[in-house]
């Protein structure tokens, strides 16, 4: 497969030299990375330092209705080293539809054990038409593969094929997605997927309806505990009314229902709630209450309640991009104390913020600003046999980024980003940090 892609990369500077009057550009991007992680854990510290880089090629010609495109990328530091490469082909036509086929190539070498060594080979294939406005037709294929130079049970070879496709028609819209995975020997078994929904979307100036009926389904050759077949159908609706200019209220109600046929993980799930949007500096709300019940409980399968509460807010000016995002889930699992430790509390809430603003202070120069905090807390922290607390860790987790980015003459693009990640787990007194920093230079041409 190798040989394959210098073939085709060949081929394709044959025809950048043999075709006239034709469009060209592309873009040269390089970066490196500098990572300080520490780790503490039971009173050991440990420190690590990082440096890598990367470099990516892209390249284009074009003429008329035809184009042809190709890339190459490297990725290195002391752990891996990673080399990648596409050759693409395209054919825009308004009369029979636009046709694009793509082949990638990626070889990663593991530098710390040699473990992990593997190619990767992929080839897809995808044609769209559009028959008048209010139908098209959107599918295609394809192929990759995956190849280990160190076999063992965990570590395996396999292959896959796609298919998919997308039918639309007015304000229904049909969506079909097969694959197969063949695996070698090993703990995965060979499994076929099959993926199947219909959507409904109306909208009309005073009411929004979607509406999505999905069917999901997965087969494998040999069943067992870990990998089992399963039925999954779901439903979601959204239905809003406009009120007013700046305010439309939604309802919503999700429902899904898996079935199995060698394991006992039936379950039923739905959830039911309200969506608020503002549309002037958009604020959206959302509130949901639901349930999640197994047909037999067990260590694995609980039953619980889900709450959840997200805001989202966006600000847009001709200088200013600001996004204030919160997010409240609480699992309260009600039979947690039969079926696992009578003496334990149960249920558990996670809640993130997440902040990003960026300023152009003029034309050529960007400043962006992010942060995040998550916390997450578990009432069931008491060891048991079964259940011992390093696998329900409280933690809270913040990050902060500032970058900036220089454009100059819109053909050289620098960017720098400082990020610092920290991570604290309260349940066994460990934490972690990261420090990065990481600078690109991009010229276009």
């Amino acid at each position: 497969m190798k040989k394959m892609f210098f073939i085709l990369v060949l081929i394709f500077l044959i025809s950048v030299v043999c075709i006239h009057s034709v469009e060209y550009g592309g873009d040269l991007t390089l970066g490196a990375t500098y990572s300080n992680t520490e780790d503490n854990y039971y009173l050991i510290n440990d420190k690590e330092e990082r440096i890598y880089g990367e470099s990516l090629f892209n390249f284009f010609v074009k003429r008329e209705n035809i184009s042809a495109d190709i890339s190459a990328g490297l990725i290195k530091d002391d752990f891996y080293y990673e080399k990648s490469g596409s050759v693409g082909v395209s054919i825009i036509n308004g009369k029979y539809g636009n046709l694009r086929t793509v082949y990638s190539y990626l070889n990663n070498e593991d530098l710390s054990t040699e473990s992990f060594d593997y190619n990767k080979n992929d080839i897809s294939l995808n044609f769209m038409k559009y028959f008048n406005d209010n139908f098209f037709i959107n599918t295609g294929g394809g192929y990759y593969s995956i190849n280990y130079e160190n076999k063992n049970e965990d570590i395996q070879d396999y292959n896959t094929y796609l298919l998919d496709m997308i039918l639309n028609y007015k304000f229904v819209t049909l969506v079909s997605e097969y694959e197969i995975y063949n695996y070698s020997e090993g703990l995965v078994p060979d499994v076929q997927n099959y993926y199947n929904k219909i959507s409904l979307n109306i909208y009309k100036p005073y009411f929004i309806i979607n509406n999505d009926l999905g069917y999901d389904c997965r087969k494998y050759e040999n069943e067992n505990y870990d990998y089992y077949n399963y039925h999954i159908l779901t439903n979601n609706l959204r239905i809003g009314k406009r009120i007013s200019k700046i305010f439309l209220p939604f309802i919503i109600g999700n429902i899904s229902q898996q079935n199995t046929e060698s394991v006992e993980k039936n379950y039923y799930m739905w959830e039911s709630g309200i969506e608020l949007n503002i549309f002037e500096n958009p604020i959206e709300i959302k509130i949901l209450y639901g349930q999640l019940k197994y047909d037999k409980l067990s260590y694995e399968n609980l039953n619980y309640d889900k709450y959840l509460f997200a805001f989202n807010y966006n600000y847009y000016a001709n200088k200013i991009f600001l996004n204030i995002s919160e997010d409240f889930q609480l699992n309260y699992y009600s039979d947690i104390r039969e079926s696992i430790n009578d003496e334990s509390l149960n249920s558990g809430y996670i809640n993130s913020i997440n902040f990003d603003f960026e300023y152009t202070v003029i034309p050529q120069i960007r400043i962006r600003l992010g942060g995040f905090h998550e916390y997450n807390n578990n009432y069931l922290i008491e060891e048991s046999e079964n259940n011992p607390a390093d696998d329900y860790k409280d933690y809270y987790q913040y990050r902060g980024l500032i970058g900036m980015g220089y454009n100059l003459h819109y053909m050289y693009l620098f960017n720098v980003d400082f990020e610092y990640i920290k991570t604290v787990y309260n349940t066994n007194k460990s934490s972690s940090s990261d420090f990065n920093i990481t600078a690109t230079m991009q010229l276009s041409f």
